[in-house]
């Protein structure tokens, strides 16, 4: 049949062309013409199309989720799923140290020792693994895998030491065997109690690189658990020391530096890997202290390979 496009509509998933008839001896109308007008389906085709680009991308996101963004395989999420991951943070520091890891593994707990800021802070290192062992406790966690940052890794050493039944192995993340604090800043930490005008502005030095909506939401906590609070931590830091001992942990091991940490150096890691029986030891480049934060997708796959290890 011949004639013209004369308007067109859409009407569930078709587009309709009307026509105007230049042929009035036409009889034979075809079944797809409805009262003057051709129904074109285009649902099929259009969903066929989008369904076709949707495949696609999620192939091509899932490859490089694997290969850059440290997203596990299928195995690997299985297994993390079978321990409960404890994260327990340093010095002055809260729960968000440990954000995108909380994020990124389901069965997860980030703790907020006591004082970060809700209640009064433990006096050593000892002290604050019993609350944690507490905490745990009460809790009946099982199949734990400890996990510390800075205090929080001089923590996880000693939950490793003297209690070994409890747990499944431990991650030490910018931390060391001895944790002597320098001199300067523990004075610099005592006079910021009394004047704090530039103690909050200082702490974002511990950040570089770290995304900026997150430097907010730390530089708020920090806030909230004072520098009292960090003054204490330090000095609680200052006095621990198992420089001898470590090499009597007898558990799965993974020590992760930032290749650029001053507080806690490479040799700190180093001494570590070298000293507990099978330790593996990742070095994530161009990274600081809070390497957790500034390079999660790296320090995140180091750990889901580490727990696959566990089997």
């Amino acid at each position: 049949m011949k004639g013209r496009p004369f308007d067109k509509l859409r009407v569930s998933g078709c587009i309709i062309h009307r026509f105007e008839c230049v042929d009035p001896l036409i009889n034979d109308v075809p079944s797809d013409r409805i009262g003057g007008y051709w129904l074109i389906p285009i649902a099929p085709l259009m969903l066929s199309y989008i369904s076709r680009i949707i495949l696609h991308w999620l192939i091509f996101w899932n490859s490089k989720c694997k290969k850059i963004c440290g997203i596990p395989s299928p195995e690997r999420r299985r297994w993390s799923e079978k321990v409960k991951l404890i994260y327990i943070h340093g010095a002055g520091s809260s729960s968000l140290a440990f954000y995108y890891q909380l994020q990124h593994f389901r069965n997860s707990k980030a703790l907020d020792l006591p004082g970060h800021p809700v209640g009064k802070p433990c006096d050593s290192v000892d002290s604050y693994l019993e609350w944690v062992r507490g905490f745990t406790t009460a809790r009946r966690y099982k199949n734990m895998v400890v996990c510390g940052h800075s205090m929080g890794g001089a923590i996880s050493m000693l939950y490793a030491l003297r209690y070994p039944e409890e747990i499944k192995g431990i991650i030490l993340v910018g931390t060391g065997a001895r944790l002597r604090v320098h001199p300067d800043y523990l004075r610099m930490g005592k006079e910021a109690i009394e004047d704090d005008s530039t103690w909050l502005e200082n702490q974002l030095a511990y950040y570089p690189g770290v995304a900026p909506d997150m430097v907010q939401s730390l530089k708020r906590r920090t806030r909230e658990v004072g520098p009292a609070v960090e003054f204490n931590d330090l000095a609680a830091c200052d006095k621990f020391d198992v420089m001898q001992e470590v090499k009597n942990i007898n558990l799965p091991t993974l020590v992760i530096c930032g290749s650029e940490d001053t507080m806690t150096p490479v040799k700190y890691a180093d001494y570590l890997a070298d000293s507990i029986p099978g330790a593996k030891k990742v070095i994530i480049p161009g990274a600081s202290h809070f390497v957790q934060l500034q390079k999660y997708r790296e320090v995140n796959a180091s750990i889901e390979e580490f727990l696959a290890s566990l089997k």
